[in-house]
This record gives C-alpha cells, structure tokens and sequence, in this order.
C-alpha cells in the first residue's frame, strides 16, 4: 500500500508510552512549507524512515506562506487527511499514548464553541457512525480567551471531555500547545499552554480506563462535524506534529520563541542579493510611494545588472503573474581601486542607486503611451568607446563619485511594469569606468559591468561582450529557475511520487516479451518483438548502419540538431562496443537538447498559437516556455497532460492560463477538449464539434461533455457550433445537441479504460470535487492504457519514422502494426513512473533504431529498418547555425521593443537561441515600420520546410512535401549564405587558419556537416579547389570587429514616423548583406572555400535523417 493513505500504515511500529523527544517518536508532522494546489504534505516519520503524506484543502482551507508558514481555514475549511484505520500511525487504542505539539493563531470566536485544531472521525461522512469519535484536541470558549478541550467517545458510544482551566488569548499571536494522553490511563494527561502546565477537569463522562473507538475515518485538521461553523477553528494553525507516545519534560515546557523584527537581508560575501517586490504601485511615474523593507521573493547572482527577473511559479511548478509592476531590488558589496569613477546606470523604466547609503544616480520612470505617433528613438548621450547603443525604451544616467579602495555598499532598485506595460526591466544594470576627463569621454576606457566582490569589473558594455554575457546570465537564470519551481512545487513533487508508487504495486504489465528469434540480432527487448514479426513474414532486418549515421540520427532525434565536432571526437574516442550506449546516455543527460528537441513538435500538436501583435481566431498565449520547462525537468507524462488539463498559470508569461485560450472562439474549452483528444487519447473528435462523427465513434455529448469538464460547469452549444437541421435532414450525418442545450460534464468516450480510477487516486487528487483533475485522472491514470500507448507510439514515432499505429493523432481506424510491442512499452512508461526518457532509451539502444533506412515499403510497415525522414524545419536550422558555429542573430521577436503595450495586444519573445522560439510575424497592418527585419530570414525558411508560424488548429503530422523554394532558400537565401560566409565568427573559418593541409580541412569540414569522414571524391574536390594558393591564404590582418547591426530605435510607439519605415527597409538590407567575411583570409582563396560549403550543403545529403 502506497497511496496517501495507505503511507498512514506503518504498521511495523510499535507503540510507545515512555517519554521521548519529540524527534524520537512517530507520528506526521506539518510545516505547511511544501503547499501543492489543493493539497497540503506532512512527513510521517519513524527514526530514519519519513514518507509524504498528502491531504486534501477542503472547502476555503488555504495555506499561507507569509509571515511564517500556516494553515488558514476560513470559514468552514480544513485539511483532509485519509487513514487506513488499524496499523495505522493515526489509530490508537487502549494503551497507546497520543501526543500534540503545535502552534495555534487563535482569534475570538463569534458565538462560542469549540474550534477544532484537529479531529480523528466524527466527519459525517456516507456511510460512518455519527459519534465516532477517535480523538479531538480543540479551543473551547467565547470572546477573547480560550480554554483547551480534549474529546473522545469510548466503544460503547459514551464520550469523555477534558477541559484546562487555564485559558490562552485569542488575539491573533502565536500560541504553542502540548498535550500528551495515554489511553487507558486518564491520569496521564498533562497540557500545557506556552510552557505552563494546566490543571483541568473530566466534565463530560468522567475519568475513564476504557478504550477509544478506533477506525478508518479520515483525520481533519481545522475543523469536524461536516465542516459546520461551529466546529471550524477561528486563525491560523501553525506547525503541527502528532505523535504516538509520551513527550520528554523538555518537550512539554517548551515556550513559543519571541519573534523579533527580521533583520534586513545582507547579500552574502562577493555576491549580489537580489530582491523582487510584487504588487506596488503600477501607476508610478515617480519614487514616490513607499517600498516595504524585505521581500519575500530572493535569490542571489553575480552581477549588478538584470536583464531579466527570475519567474514567479505558483505550487504545482507553473508559472504564475507577479503584480502589475514590481521593483527590483539589487544590494551587494563592490570592490573598487581608489580614485575617480563614473557610474552608468540603465534600465527601462525608473531605477536609483545609492553607494554607502548616499543618492548616486537616477533614471526617469518610463513615460510614453502607447500611441504610435511618437519620436524615433535616440542611441543614448553617454559616450565610450564601443558603448552599446540605448534599446528602444530603455533610459541612462551617470554619476561621478570617489572610491578609496575600500568595499563600497551598493543598492539599485529598478521599476519595472506599470499600468498597460509589461514587466521588462530592459538591459538594466550598473557599469562604471575610471572617470575621463571632461570632454574626452571618447577616448577614455569602456564602461564594464559592476560586480559584486573584490575584483569588480566585469564585461565591457559592447555589444560583442553584453551578448555573451546576456546569453551566459539566460542559461544561469534557466537552471536557477529550475531550482525555485521544484522548491515551489515540492508538495506536488511528494504527490506525484505517492501516485507512481502506488501505480507500480497496483499495475499489472500485459506484455509477455518473446524469446529471441535464432539468427536475428537483438540488443534488447524491442528487437525480440521486431524481429518474431520479420521472421514470421519471412523478411530480414536491414543491416547495421555505420557509427557516424548513428550518431548523427541520434543526435537529430534527440537534441534537435547534427552532432557537434566535439561530440564527434567525444563518440570516437570511447571504445568501439560501447560508444553508441555511450553516446545515447550524453544526449539524453543534456536536459536543454532534450527541451529544445521536443517542444517544436508539441508546438504543432497543442496548436500553440501565440501572436505578435493582437489577437485574432483561436490565438493562445504563448505556452511555449511551459512546454521548454516541463522536458528541462522531465516531467512525468502523466504529470505533463495532466498539468495541461488543469490549466493553472499565466496566461501570457509562459504558463498554462496560455494554453486555455483560445480568442474569438465561441466554444474555447470544445476547441482545447478537441487539442487534448488528439495530442493524448489518439481520439480525433473534429467533426463533433458540429455534429455526431458518421465515420467515427464519436458523439457530440463525447466532446462537449470534456469540454464541461475543462469549463469546470456545464458547457451550452453555442449557435456556430451546429449544423442546421435542412443540411442533414436524409444524411448520415447525425445532430444530436441543438444550439443552446447545455451539456453537463462528463467523460463519456467509450474502450479506453479498464475501470474507474482507484479510490486513493482520487483522493490523493481531489478528483470528486474538481471536474478538471478528474479529467485529468481519467485521462492519465494507468487504467486507461490508450494514454501510455499513445505516448510510446508517439516516441517511436518520432524515431524509428513511422508509427506502430501510424496515425499518432487518430487511431479510428489505425490497427498497431506490433499490438505486443505496443503494450510492453506501455508498460515500461506505467512503470517507469511514466518516465519518457526511459522508453526512449530502450528505442535508441535497440538494433532495429540502429539499422540502415528500410527502403521498401513491406521494410517500413515491419520495421526492418527505420523509415528515412526529411529534418524537420527547426532541425534543419539549428544544424545550420550548429555546424557553422554562429549565433542566430535574430534580434528581438516583436513589434513593441519598449513594451509600451500590455501583454495582451504585443508579445515580446525575445531573442532566439533555437528555433523552436519564433513566430509568425504577421500582423493585421501592411506596415514596413511593423516589420522584423533580422527574423524574417528565420521564419520564411522555417515555413518553407514545413513549420507554421500560425496554429489555430492541431497539428500532429506535418507536410513535408517538396517544393522548389526549399532549394531556393538554401542556395541563394539569406541563411544558406550565412552558413557559407566566412566571417570571423564562423567555425569554417577557424578550420580554413588552422588546418595544415587540404585533406586535413576536407576531413574537418566534411565530418562537421555530414558527421562522417570524406570520401575520395569530396577529397579531391577540396585538393582541387583549394590547393591553388593554399600557403598564400592567410592575410596576415586582423579579424573583424564583432559584428551586430545597428539598432534602427523602431517600435509601434513610432510606427507613424516616415524614418521608421525607412530605416527598417535599410536595416532589411543590411541583414541581406549577411556576415562580412573575414579579411584574414585572402578574398579569391576565401571565396573557393565558400563555394565549396554551399556545394556541400546543398548535396541531397545534408537536410536528410540518415
């Protein structure tokens, strides 16, 4: 028994009457520190041994996190923890002793009564005697005091009441509570109230040895009766711990601690605290509001500077909206040698810095409106050498100040949001510079990043190394965001963990793996299936494709992209027998390739349909960042649909609020039932929509009944929403919902489960009361098998080319091709815990992943060999960006650089690192000055091969038919000359300097593009080529300059400007222009070189899965 209840049953625990510390006893204990949506996790614990327990927030039951951590009941709430009666750590019979620690808020109760603090049994649940009463620990009294009560009903129905005669206040404070009884033994009880030991007296019943009823009945805490008012606690319970056995003098004495005012918070030594303070003021134009003096949102960084704000993540680890505006505070300690300094402080809206207490700097509060007749904006008045250019929206101020060579306090805060903004911070930070003399500002040094610690210079302010920086500060604030989502998600984490426990006593495995095929190469149990099919037909398995193809298809599957010339040699280099295992282990260790890999396709198949700029039909918000965060974290498959079911989070900064959207639409939880159908049942309901599917078995009720699931109440079929009655009237078409009626929810979807969801499931989900996590459950649970199947056909899917049930989305009429393999790795998903790298392990290491490409159809369908595939549009251009070395240089992904709109009417989706992350820049105005420029490559050879910038429907198989624009894109198409231009930044270039021969650089560069070696003929091409003028081909000049284009200060503040739209039209030209080539090597020699790397990436070769 693993369930959350059936956890309660350690039954190997023996009782205990001796006093103990409270840390020696068992029992459950809880902090409140690890609240989950709906539930509350306590820790059972017995010496070493300690389980989650989880329970259900029933009613307006909430746990708070500040001032300190505490469960607030309301005015009929508690938590519901379920028992397994008998064995149990709650269950206590004659002889057995039951202790209390906790800590209580009381306040005065209106009306008197007793205010439970918990209560075993008693609940008036179905189906329990109305008196059952285990055992209850309440407050008892009217107005401003309280006297404690204990209560228990003997087996014979009588109960025994206690009552202190001391009393504590009920104004709010914090109040510590002991109580220790053995049963049996009336005298033993002892209470004591903040440390002081109180007498009391048997009023109800008498003293009594008889026994408790003992049974399974839930535990409450904060309430009973029903939850009637009368019974519900009146505050906030604080830390709770119930205990079997008898408390130490030292534990029963114990006094509340005196809770002094926090001090304020100290970045520690060569780190900078930073500090994010939610909800003030949005309609701030000035500091003139007053800040509080401790956050409760902290972390700390390295630097002075923040270009970005850690994401807030509510308690199952999704991301959730902070205020309107927040201030970002940042405090540290800086190290400067002595003398004059100049200070430069930026950011997008209000920022002010003092050092050692003292004003330094201040930057204006962001003040435009959102019109579109405004000025274009400037570069910024500072001057340095190389100073980055001021972005769009963002201000600067500078201050000169003295440093002795001593550590200087530094403290900046930065507004950032406000009224109709989004909460961007800009590329806020604070950089300094030995001072220049007045008027050679120009020639002086660059201004650096401040940093925390003795030595405080950090990058330049240039573009070059703010780049770097910025990328390097995205990829540190990724792992730190992982952190505070777990931290913030540990009570679902325990859930979740309780739930596969439980899956893996409860399931059984329905595949029977086949004994191996004689003479048929196998690696594992995937082969066995495989190749009884093959032998049976009578057919052979391709034979083994060659390390280099593995390793680049691999790679491909995997991580999104063509192996890298360091995993190349990584490959090489491990022994022969070994390094394809070896090789699947790295690729699927690498959380980010795994994310990046996967989210382009879930894009398409959770119609993902974010916009640039206001929203029209069936627009989502962009959930996008979810999907990243939930395979960075492996999450669980059954957690994933679940959390989509849920819906919880932003709806426009990356959480699922996002994916329940769905603009303009009529029935916007019909379309998400229809997306969910598809993406996790293999059930395509499209035509349910408007009416009963003729081909499908699939009613109307069967979508809209989700659809009332989703709504959370009973969905009404809108007017668009039904054929009229003359267009079906003789046809097979049936309409059995008219326009209006309203539809209660309900799963109703039929052959896809084995039985009802297990009891403790349920529970342990709040699945009764919450028709959204009962969808959930009925959807992911391991009863209903459809899901775990449709999840692994969707993994082989994706790697071996096609489908054991070829139609991913859609199995009416797909029959699987290997119904056994199907159902084993089903299997190993359930009881894996769900865990999808796992079954893609077992796919990558098998023979049949490993073979050549089947090139018959009979091959294909039995999977002789996987079937060859196109790259994917998003595979094809990180390999070209992944082989070349270069960064994409896209530039930021929106039309409101400033962020003077709200969230709603203008998206900003920063600066591509894949290209999983950009959108269609479409908008609804025929506009040059609304145009991006630097993305516009991307997204046209994107939507070339197959991707789509717009999503207002599912997609689970793309088209991947050839056109003549793909070719036309990669020979002549700004991209395919990026990738062939030698510009300093390229890895072709590095390659060209170092190599001591043509054969070595036709080695190098063919392995880089194709991962394998070159052959003779590729040889021969390169000695052709390229040895004319090989010892004449370095320059002997300098390389180039980072090169970044400059910032055209366009933005939909002033898409009415004329030089807006001129200055987009010159920047669209200077992106054509593409890299300049690098000037150490000579031009005729270079451009050799470049030929032969397009004729390279245009071969057939290039864009295809081996």
């Amino acid at each position: 028994m693993t369930s959350s209840a059936a956890l309660l049953a350690l039954a190997f625990l023996a009782p205990s009457a001796a006093p103990a510390e409270a840390e020696a006893l068992p029992g459950v204990t809880w902090d409140w520190s690890q609240p989950s949506d709906g539930m509350a996790v306590g820790i059972a614990s017995a010496g070493e041994y300690k389980v989650p327990i989880a329970g259900t927030l029933e009613n307006d039951a909430a746990v708070a996190a500040t001032p300190t951590p505490r469960l607030n009941v309301g005015q009929s709430g508690y938590l519901r923890v379920r028992d397994t009666g008998p064995g149990s750590l709650l269950t206590l019979g004659n002889g057995e002793a039951l202790s209390v620690l906790v800590t209580v808020h009381p306040q005065p109760k209106a009306g008197g009564g007793f205010g439970h603090i918990l209560s075993k049994g008693r609940t008036n649940a179905k189906g329990r005697a109305p008196n059952n009463l285990n055992y209850a620990l309440r407050l008892a009294g009217e107005g401003n005091r309280a006297a404690l009560s204990f209560l228990f009903a003997d087996k014979a129905g009588e109960f025994h009441r206690w009552t202190s005669h001391d009393t504590i206040p009920c104004d709010g404070r914090e109040r510590r509570i002991a109580f220790t009884y053995t049963f049996g033994q009336p005298d033993s009880l002892r209470a004591f109230l903040d440390g002081k030991e109180t007498a009391g007296v048997w009023d109800m019943g008498g003293a009594t040895d008889k026994a408790p009823i003992t049974d399974s009945d839930d535990l409450w805490i904060g309430s009973s009766m029903g939850g009637s008012a009368g019974s519900t606690f009146e505050g906030a319970i604080g830390s709770l711990r119930l205990l079997r056995g008898t408390l130490s003098e030292k534990e029963l004495t114990a006094r509340p601690p005196l809770v002094a005012a926090r001090p304020a918070p100290r970045a520690p030594e060569g780190r900078a605290l930073v500090e994010v303070i939610d909800d003030v003021d949005g309609k701030a134009r000035s500091w003139n509001f007053t800040l509080p003096r401790l956050a409760n949102d902290t972390y700390v960084q390295d630097s002075f500077a923040v270009p970005q704000i850690a994401h807030a993540y509510g308690p199952t680890g999704v991301r959730v909206d902070r205020g309107q505006a927040v201030v970002v505070r940042v405090r540290g300690r800086a190290t400067l040698p002595a003398g004059e300094w100049e200070l430069l402080v930026r950011s997008r809206s209000g920022a002010r810095v003092s050092l050692n207490g003292e004003p330094a700097a201040n930057v204006r509060f962001f003040d435009r409106s959102s019109s579109a007749h405004q000025p274009l904006y400037p570069a910024g008045e500072v001057k340095a050498p190389g100073l980055r250019s001021l972005r769009p929206g963002d201000a600067e101020a500078t201050y000169r100040f003295t440093a002795d060579g001593e550590p200087i306090s530094v403290l900046a805060e930065f507004y950032a949001g406000g009224s109709g903004r989004r909460r961007e911070t800009g590329e806020a930070g604070l950089f300094v510079r030995p001072a220049p003399a007045e008027g050679e500002e120009t020639l002086g040094e660059a201004f650096r990043l401040l940093l925390p610690g003795d030595d405080s210079l950090g990058p330049a302010l240039t573009d070059g190394e703010w780049v770097v920086f910025t990328e390097s500060y995205a990829d540190w604030l990724r792992k730190l965001d992982q952190t505070r989502r777990r931290s913030a998600a540990a009570g679902e984490i325990a859930r979740w963990n309780a739930r596969h426990d439980f899956t893996r006593d409860a399931y059984t495995p329905r595949a029977e793996v086949p004994a191996p095929t004689e003479g048929l190469p196998e690696k594992n149990a995937v082969d066995r299936f495989i190749n009884a099919k093959l032998a049976a037909e009578g057919m052979e398995p391709r034979p083994e494709a060659d390390d280099a193809t593995f390793l680049r298809r691999a790679a491909l599957d995997v991580v999104g992209r063509i192996p890298t010339p360091e995993e190349i040699d990584q490959f090489l280099a491990d022994p022969a027998d070994e390094r394809r295992a070896k090789a699947v282990d790295r690729y699927l260790a690498d959380d980010l390739g795994w994310a990046d890999g996967w989210v382009g396709e879930w894009q398409d198949v959770l119609a993902e349909n974010p916009t640039i700029v206001n929203p029209t039909l069936n627009n989502t918000g962009p959930f996008r960042d979810w999907l990243h965060e939930a395979f960075f974290d492996n999450l669980s498959a059954d957690r994933f649909a679940t959390e989509l079911i849920r819906m919880n989070g932003s709806e426009y900064s990356g959480g699922l609020g996002g994916f329940a959207l769905a603009s303009q639409n009529d029935a916007p939880f019909a379309a998400k039932a229809h997306v969910l159908g598809q993406a996790f049942l293999a059930s395509d309901m499209t035509c349910a929509r408007c009416h009963d599917a003729p081909s499908r078995p699939f009613l109307q009720k069967d979508l809209f009944g989700m659809a009332a699931m989703l709504k959370r109440s009973s969905q009404t079929v809108p007017p668009g929403s039904s054929l009229p009655p003359e267009l079906v009237e003789n046809s097979v078409v049936k309409v059995t919902l008219k326009p209006g009626e309203s539809v209660p929810p309900a799963f109703t979807l039929q052959g896809l489960r084995d039985g009802d969801p297990a009891p403790e499931l349920v529970d342990l989900f709040n699945a009764e009361q919450d028709t959204r996590e009962r969808l959930a459950l009925l959807v992911t649970d391991y009863q209903n098998r459809r899901f775990a199947e449709v999840m692994v056909n969707r993994l082989w899917t994706r790697y071996l080319g096609r489908g054991i049930v070829d139609t991913p989305h859609d199995w009416s009429f797909g029959e699987p091709s290997h119904p056994e393999l199907l159902a084993y790795l089903a299997d190993e998903l359930i009881l894996s815990g769900y865990d999808l790298k796992h079954v893609a392990r077992l796919i990558l290491n098998s023979h049949v992943y490993g073979r050549q490409i089947a090139e018959e159809y009979d091959e294909r369908e039995l999977f002789a060999g996987p079937t060859r595939e196109r790259m994917t549009a998003e595979q094809l251009v990180d390999s070209l960006f992944s082989a070349s070395g270069k960064r994409l240089k896209a530039g930021l992904v929106t039309i409101d650089a400033d962020g003077a709109r709200n969230e709603k009417q203008g998206q900003n989706f920063g600066r591509p690192r894949r290209a999983w992350e950009f959108v269609s820049l479409s908008t609804d105005r025929d506009r040059e000055s609304l145009t991006v420029p630097r993305a516009e490559p991307f997204v046209e050879l994107l939507g070339a091969f197959g991707w789509r910038g717009s999503r207002p429907d599912p997609r689970n198989v793309r088209d991947d038919s050839p056109d003549v624009t793909q070719p036309a894109l990669l020979e002549n198409g700004v991209l395919g000359e990026r990738f062939t231009r030698l510009s300093d930044d390229s890895r072709f270039t590095e390659f060209a300097l170092a190599a001591d021969s043509p054969e070595e650089l036709a080695e190098r560069t063919v392995r880089t593009i194709f991962t394998r070696g070159p052959n003779a003929e590729e040889v021969a091409l390169f000695k052709d080529l390229l040895a004319d003028g090989w010892s004449e081909r370095k320059s002997g000049e300098p390389a180039n300059p980072p090169h970044f284009l400059e910032n055209p200060g366009v933005t939909w503040t002033n898409q009415f400007i004329s030089e807006a739209a001129a200055r987009q039209i010159e920047l669209r030209k200077q992106v054509e222009a593409g890299d300049p080539p690098s000037a150490r090597l000579t031009d005729d020699w270079r451009q050799r070189y470049e030929d032969v790397l397009w004729a390279l990436l245009n071969s057939p070769e290039f864009p295809f899965v081996p």
